[in-house]
């Protein structure tokens, strides 16, 4: 009985041991793993890489350090760790299966690293999704949407779609449609619409703004106005034109379109209708 407290107690001072070591490993890891990231950070900052490129970088560097601390930790419990590489290998094939979505998605970030479809700070439309782009992560792609919302887009649909990059070229057009009332005096609009475009500060002079009757019909006839910005001047200046463009319509005694909607035959037709 003696011996089997003795083994008992030796046991426990072992694993109680082992506990603490394991304990202080991790404790130590979990900040060395911080301070990487920070240090990387700090480096990627002052350096002229991309910040799509550090975010997804540092994503895969903290895996890895992540995965070592794991292995680590058990070797302090003298865990065989040739036989977990060994046992995971083995069952390759069922976790190949069960994380395909992630594996499928890791390599597609990879992909995205190489072909750099945008960057942080981009404003993008993904497959009929759009936002500004905060963080390109291992196997994520994360938008803000104007109204502040996170979207978080799995890097496989970022490569197997459509992406439309509003912020890649410096210079944006602007197409607005006005549709004014079918009497108005057509030399007056366009008059309006060049003048209004013109005497903005926010329009360039080349490429050179045109404006088109677009189409016609008996509501009344439908211009457009394409004009060119800066990327960054794009929403500011579509706000103003509007006001702008509103203000001397009115002045000049342009009246803009106004919907009709036509009933016609007994009530049960026009019920339907």
């Amino acid at each position: 009985m003696e011996k089997i407290y003795d083994a008992l107690i030796g046991f426990a001072k072992t694993i109680g041991t082992s506990i603490l070591e394991a304990v202080a490993v991790l404790l130590v890891g979990i900040i060395v793993i911080k301070l990487s990231v920070l240090i990387l950070k700090a480096i990627f900052s002052k350096s002229k890489v991309e910040g799509s490129i550090a975010s997804f970088t540092i994503s895969v560097a903290r895996a890895l350090m992540a995965l070592f601390l794991f292995f680590f930790i058990m070797d302090i419990f003298k865990v065989d760790t040739t036989s977990v590489i060994t046992i995971v290998a083995a069952s390759g094939l069922a976790i190949g299966l069960a994380l395909q979505d992630s594996i499928s998605n890791l390599a597609s970030g990879v992909i995205m690293m190489f072909t750099k479809p945008f960057k942080e700070d981009d404003y993008v439309m993904i497959g009929g999704v759009e936002g500004t782009v905060k963080k390109i992560k291992i196997t994520t792609t994360e938008l803000t949407s104007i109204d502040n919302i996170v979207i978080r887009v799995p890097n496989k649909n970022v490569v197997g779609s459509n992406i439309s990059n509003f912020s890649e070229r410096p210079t944006r057009r602007l197409d607005i449609g006005i549709t004014v009332a079918p009497s108005s005096d057509i030399d007056k609009v366009f008059s309006v619409l060049k003048e209004t475009a013109n005497d903005s500060r926010y329009v360039l002079a080349i490429p050179e703004s045109s404006a088109v009757i677009s189409s016609l019909s008996e509501a009344g006839i439908e211009f457009k106005i394409r004009m060119w910005v800066q990327n960054a001047d794009y929403w500011t200046f579509r706000n103003i034109y509007f006001t702008e463009v509103l203000k001397k319509l009115q002045k000049e005694g342009i009246v803009l379109a106004r919907r009709t909607l036509e009933l016609s035959g007994n009530d049960d037709e026009r019920r339907v209708k």
